[in-house]
């Protein structure tokens, strides 16, 4: 890779960062895996999609490698006779100058802020599969007027013929035929034979926000697909909830959803199951799956399905003595508001996100008393800290929704947690340090690390590698638990005797409600449920969390069973991911075989 020289003692992001694509596009066109992978420092990453080092530009599998040796290694594997660099054909680099990211620019570099890096959106061409890619690069000087890059994002776009298309329908159709029966004979070919068939897992919903983007996407590209919602309506997945998120109010956000599913002409199937269990056959790649719908059951036979995940079941530990306690326990999935227990005392089990929500509502609501348990330490960052550390930086309303998701996929997941152990926690928690110092106080337990020694990684890790559990964004109820409205009760529950918690140490606290904000159980354990425990067979034990490489384990990819997919995550994951899933050769979208 020639040196990429500039002149002056300021650096010229964008002479630099095109100095640097030519030398990558030259080392792509002459196949020379040397020379594309040493366009990266040593300890360089390379992420991708099939979906990402490829989010599908060299297979289609997402991939995230670290190390030259790595890159090289993944590159120079055969495919039909070729190595995969050569088979993939990247072409045509150019800096992208529409972005809303901006055109290259100086910013810290990742490694240390003290020091300078160039930010850059390229794109280029793909000759396997025709499409068009689109890359982010962090360049860093890894020698005087010699820059490399730290990490580069490789993704699939498009495939040539299978556009999304973003033009304004005109509502003009020939023959002066109106949409209502263009719309009524679309809707009788997607329910009687769909292409894709996107469920709910029990009670995880296929209608919420996941399964309707999935849904979306592939309507857009005239694939059939069916969404079947076990709610009576759409939205009822959050109309039920209380409190969360902060910033739509959640009645809004569910009359959103059913806004979104009519605005994007989605076929939503409600008050439906899919019943154990779904066959498959090998031979003419469908399967055959029976709903429950309005009382009766219906055999369908789509090719593929998505379940749109999210949490499993509600896990409800069994204490003893349950039969003798006089008042109410429920999970908090089954919270419907805290006003019928004004005057009485409330136990929350739990300290993170629901426990929080269930306290807040109970203290605003006129319980007597609230007590929150605390088994085991919690890791806490205040809504404030979120929005200034992370969605101000990243989800600036200067972006555009897509430009934001895809900085932010630039971050290969493995590096931003290391960076969030060498530093970026602690700037978190000096954020907030009134906040903890006053929680430690009052006896909450804080913490960072997922495992003892494991690094502080911080809300970021949490949510990361589970999905948030073990974590609470403050959004007040550190404020009640520091001002002693909502007290902190740390240890095991030993019983429960008719209007109290006694805990290992025989201390007690009053009940007259035991709220368990105790989590929930693997999602794999719902999909054993419907598809039968052999399934693990092939798709094995873990969803959701992300894999040695930081991608997401099973979603969005190859799930090890053919047809048969898996959609989660949070918002950011949900949008930029279902793009990637819906290009897989295996929904039948390419003509061409993947490399």
């Amino acid at each position: 890779m020639p040196p990429t020289d500039y002149h002056g003692p300021v650096p010229d992001p964008t002479y630099i960062a095109t100095q640097w694509l030519e030398g990558l596009a030259a080392a792509a066109n002459d196949a020379d895996i040397d020379a594309f992978a040493g366009s990266l420092v040593a300890a360089g990453w390379m992420r991708a999609n099939h979906l990402q080092p490829d989010l599908l530009c060299f297979s289609w599998d997402y991939r995230c490698l670290n190390g030259n040796e790595n890159i090289t290694t993944f590159l120079s594997e055969s495919i039909r006779g070729q190595t995969r660099l050569n088979a993939a054909g990247l072409h045509s680099f150019q800096v992208q100058a529409t972005s809303t990211l901006g055109p290259p620019a100086l910013v810290s570099s990742p490694l240390d802020p003290s020091a300078q890096a160039i930010q850059a959106v390229f794109e280029y061409s793909i000759s396997s599969p025709p499409g068009r890619g689109r890359g982010f690069v962090r360049l860093v000087e890894e020698q005087r007027h010699e820059w490399k890059a730290l990490t580069i994002l490789f993704t699939l776009h498009e495939i040539k013929g299978h556009e999304e298309p973003r033009v304004r329908p005109t509502g003009l159709f020939p023959d002066f035929v109106t949409w209502d029966e263009i719309e009524r004979e679309r809707k009788g070919a997607i329910e009687g034979d769909p292409t894709v068939l996107i469920a709910n897992v029990k009670l995880v919903v296929g209608g919420s926000l996941t399964g309707l983007i999935c849904a979306a996407r592939l309507t857009k590209l005239n694939v059939r697909a069916l969404v079947i919602e076990k709610d009576a309506r759409i939205g009822d997945v959050w109309r039920n909830r209380k409190l969360f998120p902060k910033y739509i109010p959640r009645v809004k956000l569910a009359d959103f959803l059913e806004a979104y599913a009519t605005g994007e002409d989605l076929v939503v199937w409600t008050s439906c199951e899919l019943l154990p269990i779904p066959k498959y056959d090998s031979a003419s790649k469908h399967w055959s799956v029976t709903i429950h719908r309005g009382g009766e059951r219906q055999t369908l036979r789509p090719k593929h399905i998505i379940m749109a995940t999210g949490n499993g079941k509600a896990y409800k530990p069994e204490f003893p003595g349950i039969e003798k306690f006089i008042g109410l326990v429920y999970h908090s999935d089954d919270h419907r508001g805290a006003t019928p227990f004004k005057g009485k005392r409330a136990v929350v089990v739990g300290a993170c996100n629901a426990a929080a929500d269930m306290c807040i509502d109970f203290f605003a609501k006129g319980a007597h008393s609230v007590t929150m348990i605390q088994r085991s330490a919690t890791c806490v960052i205040s809504a404030n800290a979120a929005d200034t550390l992370v969605y101000d930086r990243v989800y600036n309303e200067r972006f555009a929704v897509e430009d934001a998701d895809f900085g932010s996929l630039s971050m290969p997941t493995r590096l931003g947690l290391k960076l969030a152990a060498a530093g970026s926690t602690k700037v978190a928690k000096a954020f907030d340090k009134e906040l903890f110092d006053g929680l430690e106080r009052a006896g909450f337990a804080l913490t960072w690390e997922l495992t003892p020694g494991g690094g502080e990684v911080g809300a970021v890790g949490f949510v990361a590698e589970r999905a948030g559990a073990g974590s609470m964004m403050d959004l007040g109820c550190g404020r009640l638990i520091i001002d002693g409205k909502v007290e902190v009760k740390r240890g095991s529950i030993a019983r429960l005797e008719a209007d109290s918690v006694v805990f290992e140490d025989e201390s007690r606290v009053g009940a007259d409600v035991l709220v368990l904000a105790t989590g929930y159980k693997p999602v794999i354990d719902n999909i054993k449920e419907l598809f039968g425990p052999e399934i693990t067979d092939t798709i094995g034990f873990r969803l959701g969390g992300i894999d040695e490489e930081g991608e997401h384990m099973r979603a969005y990819r190859p799930s090890g069973h053919a047809g048969l997919w898996f959609a989660l995550g949070l918002l950011p994951q949900i949008r930029a991911f279902s793009k990637y899933l819906i290009l897989a050769e295996e929904l039948g979208l390419k003509e061409t075989e993947p490399v």
